[in-house]
């Protein structure tokens, strides 16, 4: 995105559109350009088992919208509807970055999300990646000494994943694995979709606009405001002020090294510090304000019980 484009797109700060509805599932389309393009020649009726399988079609997009819970089915891990329900279906992609970005939206859609596990070659020289629930893994020892002190991980051992597989013909298909341990999550689906760092990290048109806002002189408050209405999403201070200082370094390191310049470097990071607390300060307010809101809502509806509850 050039800067003339991207100062066209500050100035219209245009909200994003809303999430289309359920696409036709017979109809091939090109992720990357977004149009369809007819049924995918030679899609068979009948599912095929193996990694050449036509049974789904080019950049289908999952529905934004979760499912109803199933009523009457409780897995073992005690979340009823949070198991095969929210599995991506098994569809087609031009690349594996198409691929990626489709589970993670269906993801999103459902409370969870899906990081890169490992990837590996076959023997053929196809390429396949495992995508894992992002707390797939085991949690740190609560017992084990730690030199300093770190964030509670929030690892449960899910084994929740899929498979990407390339194929033969250049495109990249979604698979289930094998074994019902990797269709369930052994946790609850998250109240916020932001608490996942897949979900709330920047993109490049995202971080372009920060580079021109910034071009602008424009604030971190100003540059927040900006993103979370013009992407419709809860963008964190902390994350563009890790962007903006993580470019000022990299264009510092690209620059012959002089004392003054060190020095309004730190100044200009002291500064984006400051106001990187300032914002998340006034996050918070926010957010304890409509916390409080709500309290007095529930007092009202409920007759003034179970309001202490709901907050813990």
């Amino acid at each position: 995105m050039s800067s003339g484009a991207a100062k066209s797109a500050v100035a219209a700060a245009v909200p994003m559109a809303a999430m289309p509805a359920t696409p036709n599932h017979h109809a091939t389309v090109n992720a990357s350009a977004g149009t369809a393009t007819g049924p995918m020649a030679g899609a068979n009726a009948h599912a095929d088992a193996g990694a050449n399988a036509d049974d789904s079609f080019v950049g289908h997009t999952p529905s934004a919208t979760a499912p109803p819970m199933a009523a009457t089915q409780v897995y073992p891990d005690g979340f009823p509807g949070f198991g095969p329900e929210v599995l991506p279906p098994e569809a087609v992609y031009h690349s594996r970055e198409d691929a990626y970005k489709a589970i993670n939206a269906l993801a999103a859609a459902h409370g969870y999300a899906f990081i890169t596990s490992r990837s590996f070659q076959t023997s053929g020289g196809l390429t396949t990646a495992m995508y894992s629930c992002d707390r797939s893994g085991r949690g740190r020892d609560p017992n084990r000494v730690m030199k300093r002190q770190r964030a509670a991980s929030r690892r449960t051992d899910c084994h929740f994943s899929v498979y990407v597989k390339e194929r033969r013909d250049g495109l990249w298909q979604v698979r289930h694995r094998t074994g019902a341990q990797f269709s369930v999550h052994n946790h609850a689906p998250s109240e916020d979709v932001f608490a996942h760092r897949v979900h709330r990290s920047l993109d490049a048109d995202q971080k372009d606009s920060i580079d021109v806002l910034l071009q602008m002189d424009m604030k971190m408050k100003q540059i927040v405001t900006f993103l979370r209405l013009k992407y419709r999403k809860n963008v964190g201070a902390r994350d563009v002020s890790n962007y903006i200082a993580s470019a000022r370094r990299a264009k510092l390191l690209a620059q012959p090294q002089h004392p003054e310049q060190t020095a309004r470097a730190a100044k200009e990071q002291a500064s984006l510090e400051q106001q990187t607390l300032e914002q998340e300060k006034e996050d918070l307010l926010l957010e304890e304000e409509l916390r409080e809101q709500l309290g007095k809502e529930l007092q009202q509806t409920a007759g003034g019980s179970g309001a202490q509850d709901f907050f813990g």
